[in-house]
């Protein structure tokens, strides 16, 4: 009997498991710029969408203009706050009397909310334009 093959490939649970990873390296150090939980949660969001990507190989032509670019808007827009939740959870789990995150910091990030769905759009429609060459 054969093994059931996993949908998703090796190459990108190794990606999840070393984006993981670093994050638990990350979450101990006393860090208080905005570029890592950025970095993290873009990194999430990218990987995230290579898997929509490949699960949504097999879309038919008209639903192509609307899965990408749906997809992408959710996307982009979780960005920030995926960021914004890694500033808290990291806050809550120092514990300290001063947080590593300041109030503004947060209110900063969650700001780019509409830009990063603006660009996960963007991203959603250039997909949707390299999908449609196949298509009749």
């Amino acid at each position: 009997m054969k093994p059931a093959q996993s949908p998703v490939p090796l190459w990108l649970r190794a990606a999840y498991f070393i984006l993981g990873t670093g994050l638990l390296f990350w979450l101990p150090i006393e860090d208080t710029g905005l570029t890592s939980p950025l970095l993290f949660a873009g990194g999430a969001g990218v990987l995230v969408g290579v898997h929509a990507w490949l699960r949504f190989a097999a879309t038919p032509c008209l639903a192509i203009w609307t899965r990408y670019p749906a997809s992408g808007m959710i996307l982009g827009g979780a960005i920030p706050l995926l960021a914004g939740f890694l500033m808290v959870f990291k806050n809550g789990l120092h514990a300290h009397g001063f947080p590593d995150f300041s109030p503004d910091d947060l209110g900063r990030l969650l700001r780019w909310t509409p830009w990063g769905a603006a660009a996960g759009l963007a991203g959603g429609l250039a997909a949707s334009l390299w999908r449609q060459k196949g298509c009749p």
